[in-house]
């Protein structure tokens, strides 16, 4: 009997690349569509990417500082005792470059094949399936309903009207200078035009709340997790 592929895929983040990186899942899953694939992640994304339909299970990996033997230990050990087939580096960082030398340096391992970095993430992790031969079929074609939640009633409880369109003004908060300065203008133009606007806030952005036109939703009113974000839009 024919023992079953395990392979590793490692994206540990961030939220908008593993969002990203629905349709090259996709297509990793449609090629092997036989094999176990594993998704070594952040921790604060597991609960997110357990939900995700072309992943058959999740190890975490904090990425603990170096110095940190036991944390690292007990990662390597697991990684090692699972004696994976292959290994798909979405990630690739130089941590995942040390993980290949020092875990997987006698195992099929695909990664970014030049120190160019590409134009985005997500171009990036197709060119990595199209030098593995994998035929690209939805990575250019994210399609992430499999996170939404439904949440018609929240949508009525906030009187918010039919077409909405829901805005994310997000970024990180030790990068605020990311954040793209114009969603004020865009809400405002927006409803001119007859569609209700969304705006949906996390913790770092709570200090846009006044500023933004249309409805607002943050954590403490109704938005509580990424699937009702989701479902939100």
């Amino acid at each position: 009997m024919n023992e079953k592929k395990k392979l590793l895929i490692i994206k540990h983040g961030a939220l908008g690349d593993l969002i990203q990186s629905d349709g090259v899942l996709k297509d990793l899953r449609r090629h092997f569509s036989n094999a176990e694939l594993v998704l070594l992640t952040d921790p604060k994304f597991e609960r997110l990417m357990q939900r995700c339909p072309y992943i058959d299970r999740i190890i975490c990996d904090s990425r603990a500082p170096w110095w940190h033997l036991i944390a690292n230990k007990h990662l390597f050990t697991q990684l090692k005792q699972e004696q994976f087939h292959g290994i798909i580096d979405l990630q690739n960082s130089n941590r995942t470059q040390y993980y290949q030398q020092l875990l997987f340096n006698k195992i099929s391992w695909h990664g970014r094949q030049t120190s160019i970095k590409p134009k985005s993430g997500l171009k990036g992790q197709i060119d990595i399936l199209r030098n593995a031969n994998i035929p690209l079929v939805f990575a250019e074609k994210p399609n992430v309903k499999w996170m939404a939640d439904d949440v018609s009633a929240l949508i009525n409880s906030e009187n918010i009207s039919q077409p909405y369109i829901a805005l994310i003004p997000g970024c990180s908060a030790k990068h605020p200078k990311k954040r793209w300065p114009y969603y004020a203008k865009l809400a405002e133009t927006l409803l001119t035009q007859g569609y209700d606007v969304v705006n949906i806030l996390g913790p770092d952005e709570r200090n846009l709340v006044n500023t933004l036109p249309g409805h607002t939703l943050i954590e403490k009113r109704g938005i509580s997790s990424w699937f009702e974000m989701a479902g939100t839009t």
